[in-house]
């Protein structure tokens, strides 16, 4: 298993060093400055991945503004200007790095071969998953990753694990996900047109399909933002 490449599998490991690794700092040589660095990078990476998807909300307002500026109805008063807010870095405990992903990439990989290692040290460090490809089919889930492209079109990219197909769902204005695809090639594009030619919040998710049956665990959702 290699150190995760997918954003949110990123975070969800860099938190858990956070709180875990100083409790092996024995174990593995570290020095204040790394637990105090990784620490740092932990920090940073989930803060800019909520300020990504605040800047998404953003755009999205901003987009809506511009719709009703230039096509809007006539004889309404236009909505109060947007703002874009970016929030302030987080308080850390060293001057801030470029390179968390390589840098933790080498942590990762020095840790999965140090001589010190134990196996139950580095499931607590969440290292010894196995790779999804040798998990059974009812166990596999799907990894979305979502695009805008221009005309409402919204290309929605996916892993295989070894299944033959997936099955597609979106949802929006918090209505019901319904099947807008069965596909056993990435990516899918979705042609679903915009109500009334307005960008639009989507949410996506996939199932994998074993003879044309749902089969394993629904992926994490992911939200792209149309552009007409």
């Amino acid at each position: 298993m290699a150190f995760p490449t997918k954003q949110a599998e990123i975070n969800a490991i860099l938190q858990l060093w956070k709180d875990r690794l100083p409790d092996h700092e024995t174990r593995y040589g570290l020095n204040a400055d790394q637990i105090r660095q990784q620490s740092d990078d932990s920090i940073i990476y989930n803060h800019l991945l909520t300020v990504r998807s605040q800047l998404n909300e953003d755009v999205s307002e901003v987009s809506t503004y511009i719709l009703s500026a230039t096509e809007g109805n006539k004889d309404l008063p236009l909505a109060d200007y947007p703002t874009v807010t970016i929030l302030p870095l987080p308080t850390l405990q060293l001057p801030p790095k470029q390179g968390i992903i390589p840098r933790n990439t080498e942590l990762y990989n020095y840790l999965k071969g140090h001589p010190n290692r134990t196996a139950e040290s580095l499931a607590d460090l969440g290292i010894t998953d196995p790779p999804n490809n040798a998990l059974p089919p009812e166990s596999k889930k799907p990894t979305l990753k979502g695009a805008p492209m221009i005309d409402d079109r919204v290309s929605i990219t996916f892993n295989k694990q070894g299944m033959k197909a997936v099955r597609i769902q979106m949802r929006r204005n918090n209505g019901s996900f319904t099947n807008i695809g069965d596909r056993t090639t990435s990516p899918f594009i979705d042609e679903t047109p915009s109500i009334d030619g307005k960008p639009e919040k989507r949410e996506y998710r996939a199932i994998y399909l074993d003879k044309n049956e749902p089969v394993g665990q629904y992926s994490d959702i992911i939200t792209v933002y149309s552009t007409p």
